[in-house]
């Protein structure tokens, strides 16, 4: 509730205040600092809990297997919907990379080097009882990140236009999203050996990794579980790098924000306004919002199959 809030404040502060462009710059410069924090608190969080440490060592393969064709699912699903829908004519083919730059690759080696260093820093420093005061941190950086995302949101009036402009098709980008993603890690489970229904709960998670590790564990075992939450917990790391590579290569494709599914409303938001432009912001708050509603709803009836 507290990021819905921080988003909320944000769209009102933007469209209320109009402060000259040198505090406009300064608020950007913050917001990337904001985001730095968050990529080390994730990483610290990592390194300082045994328990996640272990289930990376036994079960990461699986979980990152499971990841790849997640992901790969989800941004062929969104591909496939944006171009039966009316191809370039309802896409964003001129959201901007500005980020990315010519090197698509600048914006994923700085998320690589701060969450190593995170990592680091909480296996050599930090201790389990530490964990807490991690989450805390890491909500405040990231309410931070998205009063600053939302600040902006509401002086682009390009991204409201935008919005007109795809009409349903922004609505739509969810199911390419879920039922991509659930298609992909049903492939892969067959693969490696995972069950359908745990294959298709894992996959329609999105991202939502703290939801479907503990639905998944009561339904069907704790090994089941950890496996669930690590393939979506990876989701959302590797979409850090993932989605500036694919903002450039993808030439603006919606497709590009499908690799953080539910995580496109929050976490991974200020990387994708940074690495594909502002007229992404509204779409990836639309399909992180709905994925997160659906979620609880569609997990539950996978797993009865």
């Amino acid at each position: 509730m507290i990021l819905i809030i921080a988003v909320v404040l944000g769209l009102i502060a933007g469209y209320f205040l109009r402060l000259p462009a040198s505090w406009l710059d300064k608020l950007g410069t913050a917001s990337f600092i904001a985001l730095g924090i968050l990529l080390f608190v994730l990483g610290a969080q990592i390194g300082a809990d045994p328990a996640t440490r272990a289930n990376l060592g036994t079960l990461g393969l699986k979980s990152f297997f499971l990841t790849i064709f997640s992901i790969g699912g989800s941004v062929g699903g969104v591909w496939l919907l944006e171009k039966n829908l009316g191809g370039k004519n309802n896409s964003v083919n001129h959201l901007s990379t500005r980020s990315a730059g010519d090197n698509p690759f600048r914006l994923a080696g700085f998320v690589g080097l701060i969450l190593a260093v995170g990592i680091v820093c909480g296996y050599q420093y930090l201790a389990p009882e530490d964990l807490p005061f991690l989450k805390d941190l890491a909500s405040y950086a990231l309410a931070l990140m998205l009063f600053f995302v939302g600040f902006d949101l509401a002086r682009q009036e390009q991204v409201w236009r935008q919005l007109k402009t795809l009409g349903v098709v922004s609505f739509l980008i969810p199911a390419g999203v879920m039922v991509g993603g659930t298609l992909g890690a049903l492939v892969g489970g067959m693969l490696i050996g995972i069950s359908p229904p745990v294959a298709l709960a894992t996959g329609a998670a999105s991202g939502f990794y703290s939801y479907s590790g503990v639905v998944v564990a009561e339904a069907v075992g704790a090994e089941a579980g950890a496996i669930a939450f690590l393939t979506n917990f990876l989701r959302e790391l590797l979409s850090f790098f993932i989605i500036p590579v694919l903002g450039v290569r993808l030439k603006g494709s919606l497709a590009a924000l499908a690799p953080g599914g539910a995580t496109t409303m929050d976490t991974t938001l200020p990387v994708i306004v940074r690495a594909l432009g502002r007229d992404a912001a509204a779409i990836a708050l639309i399909n992180g919002s709905l994925v997160s509603l659906l979620v609880p709803l569609v997990l539950p009836l996978l797993l009865r199959l």
